[in-house]
């Protein structure tokens, strides 16, 4: 009789979760692997110049937001880029969610570095080419550590010079002390 129960209780198990990974596949299917042509294109249109970022802008990068902000960063910005924008906020976020745990299964560490470069937001653009030519009128290969770092907090910072001055200068603590 034991054994009855434990046998249906284990094929009712087994069905539940067939049908919640399969669920979720559909889900992930339609919510990230459709746009992964578009991803893909996205990130064959980057300049060359951001695939070869200098080692002082990759360690500026690499130091200041850990692999998971970047990942985080990229996948909004991709989201919404190419998801369809009028959804509730509980599916929108959900869609961030799985977003932040597929890209990385897309994308190595590397290229995303090189997505989050392309997409870090500045005033009138994107990019960190963009916001190299803007603010110092320069190539990304010619930014010292101290521009790039001013670029990196330039990109999540108002635009208030005292609140600019004092997040850039716990993003100079950050990079010395590697977090």
């Amino acid at each position: 009789m034991i054994r009855r129960v434990l046998r249906i209780l284990l094929i009712g198990t087994t069905l539940v979760v067939g049908l919640i990974a399969s669920g979720l596949a559909y889900f992930a299917y339609t919510r990230f692997f459709r746009y992964q042509a578009a991803v893909d294109a996205i990130y064959e249109n980057i300049p060359a110049e951001e695939h070869r970022l200098s080692a002082a802008v990759r360690g500026v990068l690499e130091k200041t937001e850990p692999d998971s902000v970047r990942t985080s960063v990229v996948s909004r910005s991709l989201l919404s880029q190419l998801a369809p924008g009028h959804v509730r906020m509980g599916e929108w976020n959900l869609r961030g969610m799985l977003w932040v745990c597929l890209l990385p299964w897309r994308f190595g560490p590397e290229q995303r570095l090189v997505l989050f470069a392309h997409e870090l937001p500045f005033e009138g653009g994107f990019g960190l080419t963009y916001g190299a030519r803007r603010y110092f009128g320069k190539r990304p290969s010619q930014l010292s550590e101290s521009e790039a770092l001013q670029l990196v907090t330039r990109s999540f910072s108002p635009r208030n010079p005292d609140v600019f001055q004092q997040r850039l200068e716990i993003m100079t603590q950050r990079y010395r002390t590697g977090r």
